[in-house]
């Protein structure tokens, strides 16, 4: 199993609509790459740091959990551009996407 995790930062100014995220492009996500393997996809909002008071690093962190890197590469490939030309519809934030293996 992997996890492809996409981290939006926090910017001044900066925009992340969590219910378009959640309602729509989740689904969109779904609908498009369960056939390659994904098993399930989360949303987290980011509301502090250790220290008290301290700000969260990201605005959003969103992961998905595919059985393979293969089946997410094939997917992305197939459905990528649909999916990146909806992000103007959430976010103005740029992501850093990484891919991990599930360890534990």
């Amino acid at each position: 199993m992997i996890r492809v995790l996409a981290f939006y930062g926090q910017r001044p100014g900066g925009r992340f609509d969590f219910d378009y995220y959640a309602k729509s492009h989740i689904p969109l996500v779904q609908k498009r790459l369960s056939g390659f393997g994904l098993v399930s996809a989360h949303l987290e909002r980011g509301v502090g740091g250790v220290e008290p008071g301290a700000p969260p690093k990201y605005a959003a962190i969103a992961s998905y959990v595919f059985k393979n890197v293969d089946g997410f590469q094939k997917g992305f490939a197939t459905h990528g551009a649909e999916l990146m030309a909806d992000v103007p519809n959430y976010t103005d934030l740029e992501a850093i996407i990484q891919i991990n293996d599930i360890l534990a």
